[in-house]
Order: C-alpha cells, then structure tokens, then sequence
C-alpha cells in the first residue's frame, strides 16, 4: 500500500477528521485501503454498516460513509462501494499483482550472448610474437 507523505495534513483527509471530529480518521482510510490491497479491489460489495466495520469506525454508519464521500474517497453505487484513487496511487503494485499472475516480470533481452563450445573465430588461437 503506498501512502503520500502529506497524507496526514492533505485536504481530503483533513475534511474527514473535521466531519467526524476525530484525529483517527486518517486510520479508517488506512484500514479501508488495507482491504483494497487484501482483495485486490478498489470495488467492494458491503452496506455502510460494513464499511464502518470495515475501518472500525465508531461513528454512525451513514454519518461516517457521508464523511468519506464529501471528501472524494469513497463512492456509492448500489451496494458497491468505489474506493476513489486507490488503484491510480497503487498502480505499480496492481502491475505486479498483473505480471505475477503472468509469471512474473519478463526479462530484459541479454546483451551478453550464449556460451559456445567452440574456438573463437575472431582471434587468433596463438598470439603471434
């Protein structure tokens, strides 16, 4: 999971612990991206009820995904929850996740080639005096 350093003191962040009034906030959304890189989704199926669980949030379940939507890090649809940016700030280890399942990253081209058995044709076999 990859988290900026001015993640504490971001805006979005900041609107969340002044939502809630809560200086552990920025845990919540921690917690929430923790289960994004354990299901390796940004989509997950659950009500507020367990997003609030989730995150071990103990605010009102509305009140707390309300929280999280005015500040652009969650979004509803239907019973899915879109967990905004997760996957854009963890690309590099959804491609991982990709090239693993691939059988791993692929290998540069060699610039040094194969060993030969044979004698080399470019030199000369004795060195001449």
């Amino acid at each position: 999971m990859i988290i900026d350093p001015d993640f504490l003191d971001h805006w979005r962040t900041r609107m969340v612990v002044d939502a809630l009034q809560d200086e552990m906030a920025p845990v919540y959304i921690m917690r929430l991206w923790a289960h994004c890189q354990a299901r390796k989704s940004d989509r997950h199926t659950m009500p507020p009820a367990g997003l609030k669980a989730q995150c071990r949030a103990p605010h009102d379940a509305t009140k707390f995904e309300q929280a999280l939507a005015e500040a652009g890090f969650v979004l509803r649809d239907g019973h899915d929850v879109h967990v905004v940016g997760w996957a854009e700030q963890n690309a590099s280890l959804i491609a991982a996740w990709e090239n693993g399942s691939r059988g791993g990253r692929p290998k540069k081209p060699s610039s040094i080639p194969d060993e030969t058995n044979s004698k080399p044709s470019g030199n000369p076999a004795v060195t001449q005096s």
